[in-house]
């Protein structure tokens, strides 16, 4: 067998046996503890946690709230195992936490938002966010998970948006942040990988218009990429008509 045709088959297996767990990803449904409203104002975020369970990866989220509470809705992607497994998109094994210095003060108008972002690295996707109070200092640590991905956005897709006073939450209610689009055996998952708070105050400072800018991947289906992988050696190994 000539070496380069061995090496090719080496790699070949080698891809075989990292994909040969389940592709599956499940998507599950979940919610965070309802948070008193303290003070009405976006500052009622601070210290609110979403995350995924299992090492999963959040596809969108949507602020909620009614009199009293205001919680968090949000859908995940994740395998059926908590542990790291190389066959999956999201690989679980390949964690960074990222951090954000930008200074802004703490201030009760929702325009102490504008701009900030949590977002992840290109092939990494939010597996939690939380905002929190540092001293007065607005900041925020975001856990990411390394993807096995195909396409990857800018963080410059815009949500629907919201108007209410300044001095409120209100106008972050309701907005879906990530990816809407159904999964199919080709884009098995659509992960969010970051958003900006957008607060545009051109026609009202009193009550701005608040939207999100977000960023998504499309996942590679790893069960297809080992089909392919299969296929490919199958047909060298029926090609050869060399003997030893």
């Amino acid at each position: 067998m000539k070496p380069n045709i061995f090496l090719f088959l080496c790699i070949l297996i080698m891809i075989i046996q990292h994909s040969h767990q389940s592709s599956y990803l499940t998507l599950t449904y979940h919610e965070t503890d309802r948070y008193y409203l303290n003070t009405g104002t976006w500052k009622d975020l601070l210290g609110v946690k979403v995350e995924c369970p299992k090492g999963g990866i959040i596809k969108n989220f949507t602020l909620r709230k009614d009199s009293s509470y205001l919680w968090y809705e949000f859908w995940c992607y994740s395998s059926e195992s908590e542990y790291s497994d190389e066959g999956e998109p999201i690989i679980k094994g390949l964690t960074l936490r990222s951090t954000y210095k930008y200074t802004v003060n703490i201030q009760e108008n929702i325009r102490t938002l504008s701009g900030y972002p949590v977002e992840c690295w290109v092939d990494y996707g939010l597996m939690s966010f939380e905002l929190y109070n540092d001293n007065g200092i607005l900041r925020r640590e975001a856990v990411c998970h390394g993807l096995k991905s195909k396409f990857s956005t800018k963080v410059e897709i815009q949500t629907a948006t919201g108007t209410a006073r300044a001095t409120t939450i209100d106008g972050l209610i309701g907005i879906t942040v990530g990816s809407q689009a159904t999964e199919d055996d080709d884009n098995i998952a659509y992960p969010l990988r970051g958003f900006q708070y957008k607060i545009d105050t051109s026609s009202s400072n009193e009550r701005p218009t608040v939207s999100y800018l977000y960023a998504y991947s499309i996942l590679r289906n790893m069960k297809i990429v080992k089909q392919k992988a299969q296929a490919t050696f199958e047909n060298l190994r029926n090609s050869n008509t060399q003997k030893d």
